[in-house]
Parts: structure tokens; sequence; C-alpha cells
């Protein structure tokens, strides 16, 4: 690089020579922290706080790398639909679990009302399942929106071909 016409002078050259020799080299990659696919994966739970999807918002179902950028990549998109059906169906299949809503309309419910109905091959229960849960959906359904319960049938898989398991539990919710 050369210096431009209007400051060329011997002070300008110097300057110029040591800041393209000291900065040419300097790596910039760590700067770049919301390139998410190649931040490090030390920095994702800050960043999973700044999208706001720390905790039982999602953070504490994913596991590995790959599903917590996943989850950091699509936290704008879940607060944008926020308070939808699409959002609460979407946001549980990033956590692996399929999700079924069932409107009051659809079992005669009182209006606002809504059961879930849960499948799973990928998590399983360690006691606090069923509050994270809960908390999972009171985030990202609509307000005005009452639970009225889950039906959430976990398949744990044996390596094992011949002997399989498989469990339902049934979670009673009555939202407020």
């Amino acid at each position: 690089m050369t210096v431009p016409a209007g400051i060329n002078d011997e002070t300008m050259i110097a300057l110029w020579n040591v800041v393209d020799k000291r900065f040419s080299n300097i790596d910039l990659t760590p700067l770049l922290v919301y390139y998410i696919d190649i931040v490090p994966a030390s920095a994702l739970y800050t960043l999973a706080c700044q999208f706001g999807v720390e905790g039982d918002k999602g953070w504490n179902f994913v596991t590995t790398d790959y599903e917590k950028r996943r989850l950091i990549k699509n936290a704008i998109k879940y607060k944008k639909t926020k308070g939808t059906g699409y959002a609460l169906r979407t946001a549980f299949e990033l956590l692996g679990i399929t999700a079924v809503i069932t409107e009051s309309k659809d079992y005669g419910g009182r209006p606002n009302r809504f059961k879930l109905n849960l499948k799973s091959n990928t998590i399983y229960d360690d006691g606090k399942l069923s509050d994270r849960i809960k908390k999972f959906v009171e985030e990202y359904k609509n307000v005005r929106s009452v639970l009225e319960g889950v039906n959430l049938e976990l398949q744990q898989k044996s390596i094992c071909p011949y002997v399989g398991g498989a469990s339902r539990l049934k979670l009673i919710y009555k939202g407020t």
C-alpha cells in the first residue's frame, strides 16, 4: 500500500509503514462474535443470554454445540413470532420435541385454552423436566392463552436390538 498523495511526507510514510506492518497481521476473527458458526464454544452461553434464550427459554434443553448454535441463530425469529402456535411448535422442534397443539375449540374446552402433546426420543426426564417445559411454554405461548395439560411421551432406545423401552409420562398442568 502507498501513502495518499495529500499526506505524503516523511512522518506519514514512517507511520504508514508501522501501521501496515503491525496491523496487517492481526486476526480479526475473534471480534466477529455474531458469526455464530465460527464463534468459540466458550462464548455461546454469553450469546444465548444476549439473545434471550438462556435457561428454560431453550438453553437448558440443548446439549450439543450444533444445537446451541442453532438455538442462538433462531432466537430472533422466535422473538418475532412469540405468542403464536407457530413459535411454540418451532421452538419445541428446535429442541428435538414434536409438539401438537390442541386448541380448546377442538376438544370443547373453555376459550383461550390449549393442550400439548409432546414426543421426544432425544431428551430425558431428570426430575425437573415438567417444570422446565411449563416455563418454556410460558415463555413462547400467547399471554392470554392458558395451558390446560401436557402429555409428554419420552422414548428411550436401547443399543441392544431386541430390547427397547418406552415410557409415557402424563403431566397435568393447570394454568393460572
